[in-house]
């Protein structure tokens, strides 16, 4: 829910207005209110809750955190979708990373720079996609990273977000 600081309101709103930008219509948000950094308490909660929505909806493409992603709660949600879609789904999986000591480099804007896999991550269970939005991509990207005031306040938060205002964009794959 964002709230580990007491931001959970502001938080929800950065992200309706931030979703809004990139046309999600706010009907189609669900925040579903589980603790900041305790998401692996409800593992099981979790993957009913998501196994439910996957079912209702029936995508055929599904973006998610890296499983490997160290935040934690990122990190929970990956695995759970891995366990979710590894009985051989017809469903496109593409994993971003956000978390990681060697991701994006440098941590930092460089617009001009391309998002490149760290070298630890490059491994034969994973293929890992490139994608350039166009310039009007960009634009929105940036306009809705703008939007997360709160964590663009922060120090230590500020330079990652920052640093995915890149040339492209990018994604694992797993190899299920």
């Amino acid at each position: 829910d964002g709230n580990k600081h007491g931001l959970k309101n502001q938080r929800y709103r950065e992200f309706r207005h931030a979703t809004a930008i990139l046309g999600v219509p706010p009907h189609q948000l669900d925040f579903w209110d589980y603790p900041d950094g305790q998401l692996a308490e409800y593992r099981d909660v979790l993957a009913a809750r998501v196994g439910q929505v996957i079912a209702e909806f029936n995508p055929t493409v599904i973006f998610y955190p890296h499983p490997e992603d160290r935040h934690p709660d990122h990190a929970v949600l990956g695995r759970t979708l891995e366990g979710l879609l590894a009985g051989g789904s017809e469903v496109r999986a593409y994993r971003y990373l956000v978390h990681h000591p060697y991701f994006p480099q440098p941590k930092m804007l460089a617009r001009q720079n391309f998002l490149l896999p760290p070298v630890a991550m490059l491994t034969f269970d994973q293929r890992w996609l490139r994608f350039c939005p166009s310039e009007e991509a960009k634009k929105a990207k940036v306009a809705a990273i703008l939007e997360y005031r709160t964590q663009l306040k922060n120090p230590f938060l500020r330079p990652l977000l920052l640093s995915f205002i890149r040339e492209n964009e990018l994604f694992s794959s797993p190899r299920l």
